[in-house]
């Protein structure tokens, strides 16, 4: 399997103040499951304008979870990919 390297690559294409649902401002989310529990997260990713922050935030929809909240920051887009792709099970754009 090839690895992943930029957001696009994934299907998100992040827009200024346009876009699908949500992808707009530079962000999007989606709930989806987490790899290691199947547990089900709403994980938002943002970026800045210029692309060289890279926010990932997702929350539990459980109240039993065993991780309640995930947040990392990355510099550089495909280590941020990277950990989507290796965190969470089919993140896409709606």
């Amino acid at each position: 399997m090839n690895e992943k390297l930029t957001f696009e690559e994934i299907g998100i294409v992040f827009t200024e103040g346009k876009g699908c649902k949500t992808c707009q401002d530079n962000s999007c989310h989606n709930i989806v499951p987490l790899k290691s529990t199947g547990e089900e997260f709403n994980v938002h990713v943002s970026t800045n304008q210029i692309r060289t922050k890279f926010r990932i935030h997702a929350s539990s929809q459980s109240n039993t979870s065993i991780h309640d909240e995930i947040s990392e920051e990355f510099k550089v887009e495909k280590d941020a990919v990277k950990f989507i792709c290796e965190t969470f099970q089919w993140f896409n754009c709606f």
